[in-house]
């Protein structure tokens, strides 16, 4: 579950449990969710086990992380966008709250087990309103 400040809800993706690739959108105002239906390739179930969510401020988007991939929900679009950058780490499946979003840096931060050791990664995904 991740929270949107900008609209003051919550997204809530996945489940491990009878594994569901689901998007859902509570609004706190309202009390009241919305099941999404977004267009574009969205993760898959292999996702539903541990992904990484965080909200984009500046970029006014979802990141959702696993296995070297980001998918990035656009809310405005009600579309999914997916990314692979060249570079991502390699062990990093179940991530829950290490991937985390950075508003001063406009990036995501990303810590996990890496060859055996801890690796810190960096991702920042490109500006819309440029």
């Amino acid at each position: 579950m991740e929270y949107d400040p900008l609209h003051q809800v919550l997204y809530f993706y996945g489940g491990n449990y009878d594994p569901n690739t689901s998007l859902w959108r509570f609004d706190i105002g309202k009390r009241s969710w919305k099941k999404l239906a977004p267009g574009g390739e969205g993760p898959g179930t292999g996702t539903t086990s541990g992904p990484g969510l965080a909200y984009d401020t500046v970029n006014d988007v979802l990141a959702v992380y696993f296995g070297g991939t980001i998918w990035i929900y656009d809310p405005a679009g009600n579309r999914w966008e997916k990314e692979r950058p060249e570079l991502h780490p390699s062990d990093a499946d179940y991530v829950f709250g290490r991937f985390r979003y950075d508003p001063v840096n406009n990036g995501f931060w990303l810590h996990v087990p890496e060859g055996g050791e801890h690796a810190t990664w960096f991702y920042r995904y490109r500006n819309r309103r440029e």
